[in-house]
């Protein structure tokens, strides 16, 4: 069985990391967000969902608890535009990354 990730994110932002060969859903507003996490929820394959945080955050809190909650696939809230640019270069991003994925599935994950 593979784990696949899955970056739901802005278009400006959605093109960068699919040059990198990682799938990615563009959305432009909350409703965009909700029809995406649908999409990837409907899905039988086992899968990581990283959702530009902001964006997730515009989701009402029980939507944002309910794909939280689902078990498969993992829906993570990343900290993407402002947020990453203000971490420092050491690292601090990724270790971000790592401690939501390890809340989400009770795992360390090496970045």
């Amino acid at each position: 069985m593979q784990l696949g990730v899955t970056i739901i994110t802005r278009e400006s932002l959605s093109s960068g990391f699919g040059l990198a060969g990682v799938e990615t859903m563009s959305v432009s507003n909350v409703e965009d967000v909700r029809k995406a996490l649908s999409a990837c929820t409907a899905r039988r394959d086992w899968k990581l969902v990283l959702v530009e945080e902001s964006l997730f955050s515009g989701l009402s809190k029980e939507d944002q608890r309910d794909f939280e909650e689902l078990g498969m696939p993992l829906v993570v809230p990343l900290p993407l535009h402002a947020s990453l640019a203000e971490q420092d270069a050491d690292g601090a991003a990724r270790t971000r990354v790592a401690d939501l994925v390890q809340h989400a599935i009770g795992k360390r994950l090496a970045i």
